[in-house]
């Protein structure tokens, strides 16, 4: 879970000013920083850009924007004493956290197979699919179209190069899966791998929004006093 605990940025002197607040003015600021937080969330993935300005690294694949569903689904907690920005669902703040630290996940055989059962079982007589047809394509499928009549090669087996339509027009999911399988077969098999995250810190305030919130809390009080004199 990605929390953000609203405690500024403030003297010793304001901290004692801001406890001796009554609670509705209290309350009324925390509302404010909470606000500020998540407006600054939506701008920062809007603009594709981390709190100070950096833009976000970019999708490893396609080119859309990236945690652009994040900051509407932040929801702020308003308390006398203090705000949380966070989110309602524990799995949606596991991948806030994982996009605004960057972190390295490491992904196993058991996992990946894990995941794919997670997804369903595939309708194994259907075409086969434009992935399955590029990954064979890479590990070196080719046609077998029988065998050589003479030369040095006679008898042997040859094989002639395939498009990937030609694999997903003559080929079942379930067919392209098979030989697929016994291709990598044939390679050392990779048990263990590592997938990088990069960072992207959406969540949060700099160094500027601080100080404006502190210049915020202090024309308070002042309104405060003022109406009281």
């Amino acid at each position: 879970m990605l929390t953000l605990k609203l405690s500024g940025d403030l003297t010793l002197k304001q901290q004692i000013d801001v406890l001796r607040m009554p609670k509705r003015a209290r309350v009324r600021h925390h509302r404010y920083v909470a606000k500020t937080v998540i407006r600054r969330a939506k701008e920062n993935v809007k603009q594709q850009r981390d709190i100070n300005g950096r833009s976000f690294a970019p999708r490893k694949r396609g080119n859309k924007p990236v945690l652009r569903k994040m900051p509407s689904k932040l929801k702020a907690f308003i308390g006398a004493n203090k705000a949380t920005v966070t989110f309602s669902k524990n799995r949606t703040g596991q991948i806030a956290r994982a996009h605004q630290e960057g972190i390295t996940t490491t992904m196993t055989a058991a996992k990946a197979a894990q995941s794919a059962r997670r997804r369903g079982e595939p309708d194994y007589n259907a075409d086969a699919t434009a992935a399955q047809a590029k990954a064979l394509i890479k590990e070196g499928y080719r046609q077998p179209a029988g065998k050589f009549k003479g030369g040095k090669k006679k008898g042997t087996a040859k094989s002639r190069r395939v498009s990937q339509r030609w694999i997903m027009e003559n080929m079942t999911v379930g067919q392209a899966g098979l030989i697929l399988r016994l291709l990598r077969e044939k390679k050392e098999t990779q048990q263990q791998w590592d997938i990088p995250l990069p960072q992207r810190e959406f969540f949060g305030l700099n160094k500027a929004d601080v100080q404006d919130i502190t210049n915020h809390l202090i024309n308070d009080i002042l309104n405060d006093v003022r109406k009281a004199a």
